[in-house]
């Protein structure tokens, strides 16, 4: 478990009810408190990928129990189409998970 950790999650605009989507994934426990995503939407006029974008930084952050729960606790209508990207310390680059975290596409290399 790093340190530091920074959390990324991309929804697809195709999902159909995005806030109890997100409203799921936030009900994941960080320190016995629920998490809370912040949408970074908002802050663009434009957006050139058509997705939601929601970031979170946390310390001690257990990021395989949290892949586990966008997995399995999280009624996803499009999973192929939700993206994680986790980047912790001590690596020299960022994790890629695709399919609401089913599939890792690229693990980061620790220093």
């Amino acid at each position: 478990m790093s340190k530091y950790t920074n959390v990324i999650l991309f929804i697809s605009v195709s999902e159909d009810d995005l806030e109890k989507r997100v409203s799921e994934v936030n009900k994941f426990k960080h320190n016995n408190r629920e998490i809370q995503l912040i949408d970074i939407n908002k802050n663009f006029e434009f957006d050139a990928f058509p997705r939601y974008t929601f970031v979170g930084c946390y310390n001690y952050f257990e990021t395989e129990k949290f892949i586990l729960h966008i997995k399995e606790n999280v009624s996803w209508d499009y999973p192929e189409y939700v993206q994680l990207i986790i980047q912790e310390e001590n690596f020299e680059d960022c994790s890629f998970y695709t399919n609401a975290g089913k599939t890792l596409q690229y693990k980061a290399i620790e220093f």
